[in-house]
């Protein structure tokens, strides 16, 4: 009887050293695999960390060609209307000082001719030539 309860408990020693040699590589086995994942988190977080600071460079690059545009397009737009302007004739500051300027010369010249006694008026034939320019 009592070899018997010593097989007994012997049997329960080894049923219990097997489960703790399984529950053992268990453990192992479940520790590999927590710092393979712990690893994959890592390489995910950096790839994350990397995307987002990617990610932000395109909106500032988007942002100031979004600017770049709008002064493009505000240049582009002022450039048509100073063309249009001109097409309808319009005239800069300084070129009307230089009309001013011909002009007061003409006359001057005028005056002259005028007291020399010669019929020809030197305003007259410029304005003839200038009708004759903007006709052609």
């Amino acid at each position: 009887a009592h070899s018997t309860a010593l097989d007994e408990h012997r049997g329960r020693l080894l049923d219990r050293e097997r489960q703790n040699g399984v529950l053992e590589g268990k453990l192992h086995a479940l520790g590999s695999e927590a710092e393979v994942l712990r690893s994959r988190v890592k390489d995910l977080e950096e790839q994350v960390r990397k995307a987002e600071v990617f990610a932000e460079q395109h909106r500032q690059e988007n942002g100031q060609l979004e600017r770049d545009l709008e002064g493009t397009k505000a240049v582009a737009s002022k450039h048509k209307e100073v063309v249009e302007w001109r097409a309808a004739g319009g005239r800069t500051a300084e070129e009307e000082d230089e009309e001013e300027r011909l002009r007061r010369e003409a006359e001057e010249a005028d005056r002259r001719i005028k007291a020399k006694g010669c019929g020809l008026s030197l305003r007259r034939l410029v304005g003839g030539r200038r009708a004759a320019v903007a006709g052609a």
